[in-house]
């Protein structure tokens, strides 16, 4: 925030074009917030797996549903773990 409270855009920083632009290849940046913001009011959190890529330590942000992920405690400190999706069975 600036002095007067006002906020700036800063277009210079790291992750600008992942999360104005494109999170990922197959999502603008308002598919993915509006993902993101259902699964948080829905299931209580969100989350995305980080890729790197040319655009550096954060190239896209995939998102997982919530139900994917466990959250466990390992030595004091909070580890999440993504598990892969249950299969279907064809009727």
């Amino acid at each position: 925030a600036l002095p007067d409270g006002s906020k700036e855009e800063s277009r210079q920083h790291p992750l600008w074009d992942v999360l104005h632009d494109s999170p990922n290849s197959l999502m603008t940046s308002y598919t993915w917030l509006e993902v993101m913001l259902k699964h948080l009011l829905l299931r209580g959190n969100a989350y995305s797996h980080i890729v790197p890529g040319p655009r550096g330590v954060v190239d896209q942000l995939i998102p997982i549903h919530p139900g994917r992920v466990r959250v466990e405690m390992m030595s004091g400190l909070l580890r999440r773990r993504a598990y892969p999706p249950r299969p279907t069975v064809a009727a």
